[in-house]
């Protein structure tokens, strides 16, 4: 959630507050990587406390859904 912040958090006109994934590679025991996706839902309370201990690691992708009210206009 910290990683959002500077950027103003999910903007309601253009980001799908429900529809937030992060993207990392996680490490087996064994020393190989897997790579995992993560879905925050930020309308949910339990969800959003969870994220806030969620901490993000170096490469890390955040990529934030585009609002389904934006849809409309990307038709025209």
């Amino acid at each position: 959630m910290e990683a959002l912040a500077p950027i103003g958090g999910a903007n309601d006109n253009l980001a799908d507050r429900a529809a937030v994934f992060e993207s990392r590679d996680e490490k087996n025991p064994d020393g190989t990587g897997h790579p995992a996706v993560y879905h925050i839902n930020i309308l949910k309370p339990c969800t959003y406390f969870r994220a806030q201990k969620f901490i993000p690691q170096k490469k890390d992708v955040i990529y934030l859904a585009g609002a389904r009210a934006t849809e409309p206009i990307k038709l025209l």
